[in-house]
């Protein structure tokens, strides 16, 4: 996800954001033509040119990479005292196989794993340690142990 800003004089110029994986398939995160006269609020640069903000989604890629490429891109065609593109708050998070799982995991998330190391139990596709009661197998994907999903 991230932060986009139109700032300034946009003449119906494009934006586009994208990430680009290992394999060289491009997702595209957002897309889209910008007109300065859409907007009504002044946030930064000339003090008569409304400017527009807004955030990109958050989107599920699957990726085998070490590396990702994350490209925002513009049409724009004046200096950049008259149109500018600005990005924040850029955020890219890495869903990882648990190191419990052993030979891999069927993909990205939660509740994939192929096998469990010893002193694990697989529950639903998730090693669980040995030691702990299972009192519900619903476990969000928001649960995780040691930065990578269980």
């Amino acid at each position: 996800s991230c932060d986009i800003w139109i700032v300034d004089y946009w003449d119906n110029e494009s934006v586009k954001v994208v990430v680009i994986n290992s394999e060289s398939e491009e997702t595209v995160l957002h897309e889209g033509n910008y007109r300065y006269n859409d907007y009504s609020t002044n946030y930064c640069g000339h003090p008569s040119a409304p400017d527009h903000g807004f955030s990109v989604a958050k989107v599920r890629i699957e990726h085998t990479s070490s590396t990702v490429n994350f490209i925002a891109s513009s049409a724009l065609n004046q200096v950049p005292t008259d149109e500018s593109l600005g990005i924040a708050n850029v955020q890219l998070w890495s869903a990882r196989c648990h190191a419990a799982c052993t030979g891999g995991c069927s993909g990205a998330g939660v509740g994939l794993c192929q096998s469990c190391a010893s002193g694990y139990s697989s529950v639903s596709g998730r090693c669980i340690p040995n030691h702990y009661s299972v009192i519900s197998t619903t476990i969000s994907e928001t649960n995780f142990l040691d930065g990578s999903w269980l």
